[in-house]
């Protein structure tokens, strides 16, 4: 014979393999939906700021290339005034910087028939890049064709490498004005291919972290460069390692975005499923990390939940098939300030037997006199529930059984004697219904005593409701 029945209650394990089977299906299920619309969504705002960066990329090479026409026109219009040099190389010159010019406004017209087409847009950037190279240094050739002296053509290179943001060294021996020439023309010619292909380099489809890394390290190898030895070196030495590290870069950032996202739409479902709010997570490897545990964390909350649940069901299922109709359920605080799931249960008709259910598997039944507030029961009623008490220990040896057969394992058991220290009134209030309390078990002065405890309870409910 026993009071309240304690245990710690736990689906067996096969049970509990069944739900995760099912959580899982389920699971997989949403994801795939949640992919199919995430991946909608992303294809339109990829496609969105691939064509932005794509048009930025070409509005760059066609300005690259405004320059560079403009430099090579005004060379030539400066050159046939002179006059000077051989005008057959000079026309020459003339009828390559017009055929380019003419193929670079036949590739722009291309693009304004297709000017939503990320992948068409690339490729005739990349042919622009193409023919801005082929001018490249061409007013170079006729400025030195047409200078009254290696003074003005020194002069004119040094303009235009000032102008480029390109350090040169002085003129160490005047004499020698051929070699400082070449020197200056290699170098010219070499930052010039640098630009080029650097523009090849941030055409690619690039994410901003990694475009972000590369302008970084392009600007520390840039840095400083005056001697077309140290540009051509920067061209043929550093410019290929920084393209490996551009595609290793990118490589292991879409892995991580990829991961993330897939990460990510499984936080979303069980964020969804446990009622958490959404948090943001950085993509890299920590934030992935961070991503990782959040969601382990949540999937064994998530578990937990609907082992208990399903516990609760079968608790339901039980008594149900044993006499003792559910009255209600609801989630109360308990004294721990912990979220419980509870079950009215009806055992006679004013008395009830009341379940908890905790987060951790606790289960307890008790039996209790019904009523609509919280209150202590008279001593008349702590006699009948007593004997109560009693008569519910044979009921709960087969109430155990039955629960074991569905599949339920207790542990821990701890059964209260039944004596008056656990006699219960339930306040059938929390649970959301009302019942007509009935006075008969109780002597004159139980009823006085019920009646003030019961004024009470009614007048803080008053003042408490007055407050909200």
């Amino acid at each position: 014979m026993s009071g309240p029945k304690k245990s710690k209650a736990q689906l067996r394990a096969e049970e509990r393999a069944r739900i995760r089977e099912r959580e899982r299906l389920e699971r997989e299920r949403k994801k795939r939906e949640e992919q199919a619309r995430l991946k909608s969504e992303a294809e339109a705002r990829i496609k969105k700021e691939a064509l932005k960066k794509a048009w930025a990329g070409l509005n760059k090479v066609k300005h690259e290339l405004e320059l560079n026409s403009k430099l090579c026109r005004n060379a030539l219009n400066s050159s046939l005034k002179k006059m000077k040099g051989n005008a057959s190389e000079l026309e020459k010159i003339s009828e390559q910087i017009k055929n380019s010019l003419e193929k670079s406004e036949k590739i722009i017209n291309k693009i304004n028939n297709k000017s939503d087409d990320v992948i068409y847009i690339n490729n005739c950037t990349n042919e622009l890049i193409a023919v801005n190279a082929s001018l490249y240094g061409m007013d170079s050739v006729i400025e030195k064709e047409s200078s009254k002296s290696n003074k003005e053509h020194i002069a004119a290179l040094l303009t235009k490498l000032s102008a480029k943001g390109v350090k040169t060294e002085p003129q160490e021996n005047a004499s020698n004005e051929v070699a400082y020439i070449s020197g200056l023309e290699a170098q010219l010619y070499w930052n010039e291919k640098i630009i080029n292909r650097i523009n090849s380099i941030n055409n690619s489809a690039l994410n901003d972290s990694t475009a972000k890394k590369i302008e970084q390290k392009i600007e520390e190898l840039h840095k400083n460069k005056t001697k077309a030895e140290e540009y051509k070196r920067f061209y043929t030495d550093d410019l290929p390692k920084l393209e490996k590290e551009v595609k290793k870069l990118q490589d292991e950032s879409d892995r991580l975005e990829k991961e993330y996202k897939d990460l990510y739409t499984d936080y979303i479902l069980l964020c969804e499923e446990c009622g958490i709010e959404l948090q943001n997570f950085s993509i890299d490897p920590k934030g992935i990390s961070d991503l990782k545990i959040q969601i382990q964390n949540m999937e064994l909350y998530n578990l937990k939940q609907k082992e208990i649940a399903r516990i609760k069901e079968i608790v339901n299922e039980v008594m149900e098939e044993l006499g003792y109709p559910v009255i209600s359920s609801a989630v109360i605080s308990n004294e721990e300030s912990k979220l419980c799931n509870k079950i009215l249960l009806q055992y006679e008709d004013d008395k009830g037997v009341d379940v908890t259910i905790t987060d951790d598997g606790q289960l307890v039944m008790e039996i209790g006199l019904m009523d609509n507030i919280d209150r202590s029961p008279s001593e008349k009623e702590k006699i009948k529930l007593c004997k109560d008490m009693e008569d519910f220990c044979d009921s709960y040896k087969l109430i155990e059984e039955k629960l074991i057969e569905k599949g339920i394992t207790f542990s821990d058991k701890n059964f209260m004697p039944p004596t008056a220290a656990y006699a219960e009134i339930i306040n059938v209030s929390k649970y959301g219904v009302e019942i007509e309390y009935s006075g008969q078990e109780s002597s004159a002065d139980d009823e006085q005593q019920i009646t003030q405890e019961r004024v009470q309870n009614l007048n803080a409910m008053a003042q408490t409701k007055e407050g909200e």
